[in-house]
C-alpha cells in the first residue's frame, strides 16, 4: 500500500487498475478528471479539455505497459500532475518552435448578453487578474504555487511533479507566494482592492 495522502479511494483504484486496466482507468480517469482539467485551466490553458484528455490517453498507455508492482507503487494523483506538467512543457516548446495559424472563426468573438452575466464577469476580471499576475511569477515558483495553492497538492506531490526535492518544492511554493502576495499589494490600490479593505 502506498501512503500518498488520497486514501482509500486511491488504493482501490490502483487494485483495480492491477486486476483490470480497462475498468481501473474508467475509475481512474472519474476520480482524477477534474483535478487535471482545473490544474491545466489554472495553468492559462485555454485547451484544457483537449489536453486534459491527451493527460489521460498517455496514462493509459503507460499503464499498459507497467507490472502490476509499478502500478501499486504509484502515487495516482501525482503520476497524472505530472503527466499534465511535462505535457504543458513539451505544448510549450513545440509553440515555440512553430507559430500556431489561427483561422478566422477562432478570432471572431461570439455575442453575448453581457446584463445577465455581471457578477460572473466581475469574477472573472479577479481571476484574470490574478493570473495575470501569477504569470509574473518565476516559472519554478509559479508552477509550485498553481501546483500547492491552486490544485491543492500535497509538497510531497509538487516535488513529485517539478522532478525536484521537497526542501526546493517548499521553497518554491513559499517564495512564490510572498511574491504574490507582494504584487497583489502593489497593484490591488490601482484596482480598486485595498480601498476596499481599507474602509
Amino acid at each position: 500500500m502506498v501512503d500518498d495522502g488520497e486514501g482509500a479511494r486511491a488504493e482501490w483504484v490502483r487494485e483495480l487498475l492491477v486486476r483490470d486496466v480497462e475498468a481501473g482507468f474508467v475509475e481512474l480517469v472519474r476520480e482524477y478528471r477534474g483535478l487535471i482539467h482545473a490544474l491545466l485551466r489554472r495553468a492559462g490553458r485555454h485547451d484544457a479539455e483537449d489536453l486534459a484528455g491527451e493527460v489521460f490517453v498517455r496514462a493509459y498507455g503507460a499503464l499498459l505497459g507497467y507490472a502490476p508492482a509499478k502500478v501499486r507503487g504509484l502515487r495516482l494523483r501525482a503520476w497524472l500532475v505530472t503527466i499534465a506538467v511535462n505535457l504543458c512543457r513539451n505544448e510549450a516548446r513545440g509553440r515555440q518552435r512553430a507559430p500556431a495559424v489561427v483561422g478566422l472563426e477562432e478570432v471572431v468573438e461570439p455575442r453575448c448578453q453581457w446584463d445577465a452575466f455581471d457578477d460572473v464577469v466581475e469574477r472573472l476580471d479577479l481571476r484574470a487578474w490574478l493570473a495575470r499576475l501569477t504569470a509574473l511569477l518565476p516559472k519554478h515558483q509559479r508552477m509550485a504555487v498553481v501546483l500547492r495553492h491552486g490544485c491543492g497538492l500535497s509538497i510531497g506531490e509538487v516535488s513529485a511533479a517539478m522532478g525536484c526535492a521537497e526542501s526546493t518544492a517548499r521553497s518554491y511554493a513559499s517564495r512564490g507566494l510572498a511574491r504574490l502576495r507582494e504584487l497583489v499589494a502593489e497593484q490591488g490600490v490601482e484596482r480598486g482592492f485595498g480601498e476596499a479593505q481599507a474602509a
